[in-house]
C-alpha cells in the first residue's frame, strides 16, 4: 500500500507548480542574482506574486523570466536565455496532508525523516555531448500555505540549481532524475528540455 500511495507522490512530482513558464531571452533586466536567488528561497510565496497583471518585476519578474522547472510540459521548449542573465531550474517536492495520514508519517519529524529519503538529480551537457550531474540546492522543509491547490502543505521544500552569466552560446540538454526506496526500478527520469543561450 505504501509503495501505491508513494508511487502517487512521484506523479505529484512530475506536474509540480505549471504556473508561468519563461518567456524567453529578449532583453530582460530582471535576471539578477539577487532577484534569482530571491525566487529560489520565495517557493510559492514568489509564484503567487508572478501571476500575470499583478506585478512583473524584481523576483516575482524572475519567476516568469529566469528559470524552467524540472517537469514536463513547462512551457517552451527549448527555454532561452542570454549569457548574461542569471536563471535557474527548479522543481518543488512535497507530501500532502492526506498522503501524509495515509502512510502513517506522522506527526511532522517522522514524514520530514521520509521526505528527506527522497533523491533528486540533475544531468546537464552541451547538445550531444557528456552528462555532468550538477550540485542541486533544497531549502529547508517547511509548510506552506498554497490556496491554488486548497491545502496547506506541512512537508515541502524546493530543490534547484542556480546558472550564473558567462556560458558559452549554444544549446544545452538537461534531464532530471528522482530515486527513493519505494521506486523499485532505480532512478527514473522525471523530465527532460532544452536550453538555449543566446547572445544578450
Amino acid at each position: 500500500m505504501r509503495r501505491l500511495l508513494t508511487a502517487l507522490l512521484t506523479m505529484v512530482l512530475l506536474v509540480s507548480l505549471p504556473l508561468v513558464a519563461p518567456a524567453g531571452a529578449t532583453a530582460n533586466d530582471g535576471c539578477t542574482k539577487g532577484n534569482v536567488e530571491g525566487l529560489a528561497n520565495g517557493t510559492i510565496a514568489v509564484a503567487k506574486q508572478s501571476v500575470p497583471g499583478r506585478q512583473e518585476n524584481g523576483t516575482s519578474g524572475a519567476w516568469s523570466n529566469c528559470q524552467f522547472r524540472f517537469y514536463d510540459d513547462n512551457g517552451p521548449d527549448p527555454h532561452e536565455f542570454t549569457d548574461e542573465e542569471y536563471f535557474l531550474g527548479g522543481i518543488f517536492n512535497w507530501y500532502t496532508d492526506e498522503l501524509i495520514e495515509e502512510l502513517g508519517l506522522t506527526p511532522r519529524p517522522v514524514a520530514v525523516s521520509d521526505f528527506h529519503l527522497l533523491e533528486n538529480t540533475l544531468l546537464w551537457r552541451e547538445a550531444g555531448g557528456e552528462w555532468e550531474e550538477l550540485e542541486l540546492t533544497s531549502t529547508a522543509v517547511r509548510g506552506v500555505y498554497a490556496p491554488f491547490f486548497g491545502e496547506v502543505f506541512h512537508v515541502m521544500d524546493h530543490t534547484y540549481y542556480i546558472f550564473e552569466p558567462g556560458m558559452d552560446l549554444g544549446a544545452y540538454e538537461w534531464k532530471w532524475l528522482v530515486d527513493a526506496p519505494w521506486i523499485p526500478e532505480g532512478p527514473v527520469v522525471a523530465g527532460s528540455g532544452e536550453v538555449i543561450i543566446v547572445d544578450a
